[in-house]
């Protein structure tokens, strides 16, 4: 069995990576703080069910991510949270994958009114995945099977070229 203070070393070194990861799963910097925080709590919590031959990292991320989920199947608010995602979500993708001058931010923003523009059954999965979703996850935060997933984010690419083609 690991020791304590080898398992809060692991934790401490880990901490900023969790933190990455928690902020792509969130919306808000204040939601990646608490995901982080919460990971690490039940971490703590339930160090005797980690097994030590295995990776103490995907350990962790594996927390993070069926705590995220579970906080997105018991909120009533769920629309409204996918909706925030899509809203916020926008400038955050952006400024990380696209040099900021008018030419590109013009086409970043074509691209977003052309994304609102799907309906949501296309919409939601396609920011999702291009946020860097897999497709399991996406699954399970939408409810739907991996197959549906995997085809609404088929059609919301088609229906997007056909749309931007259109823009030129």
């Amino acid at each position: 069995m690991i020791s304590e203070i080898e398992f809060n070393k692991q934790l401490l070194e880990l901490r900023p990576q969790l933190r990455t990861f928690a902020s792509m799963l969130s919306f808000s910097e204040e939601d990646a703080e608490d995901l982080t925080q919460e990971t690490i709590i039940r971490a703590i919590l339930h160090k005797d069910k980690f097994i030590e031959d295995n990776s103490i990292r995907a350990w962790l991320f594996t927390i993070m991510k069926n705590i995220f989920i579970n906080i997105y199947r018991r909120d009533k608010n769920y629309r409204e949270l996918i909706q925030r995602a899509i809203d916020e979500g926008d400038l955050r993708f952006w400024n990380q994958y696209v040099v900021n001058n008018t030419e590109s931010d013009l086409f970043a923003s074509e691209l977003w009114e052309e994304i609102h523009k799907l309906d949501d059954k296309f919409s939601i999965p396609f920011v999702f995945f291009i946020k860097g979703y897999k497709y399991k996850e996406i699954a399970d935060i939408i409810q739907v099977p991996i197959g549906t997933v995997k085809s609404r984010i088929f059609y919301a690419r088609k229906l997007l070229c056909n749309q931007l083609s259109g823009i030129k």
